[in-house]
């Protein structure tokens, strides 16, 4: 099953990653992190603001612009809207 997930994931990855719009949007987080006031730890605005984050950091992994963290609820909140945006 996780295999299956993961297959899954990659592949609407490299379909996103095509379009150079979306390929933009998958950016955040690097765009994110090299903002001065994140440099700065003056303000917490965002996941990538936290210690977790940081410590995933430190112990080397986001290294490359590309690389795409990836957020799962398994509690069934929903804490943003529903959106209608597909993949293709």
């Amino acid at each position: 099953m996780s295999t299956i997930c993961i297959f899954f994931t990659c592949t609407c990855l490299i379909i996103q990653y095509r379009d150079s719009d979306r390929a933009t949007e998958l950016r955040y987080r690097a765009n994110y992190v090299s903002q001065r006031l994140y440099k700065n730890n003056t303000q917490i605005e965002d996941v990538f603001d936290g210690i977790q984050y940081k410590e995933l950091v430190q112990d080397g992994h986001f290294q490359d612009e590309r690389d795409v963290a990836l957020l799962a609820s398994i509690d069934g909140y929903q804490i943003f809207r529903q959106k209608t945006m597909t993949v293709g």
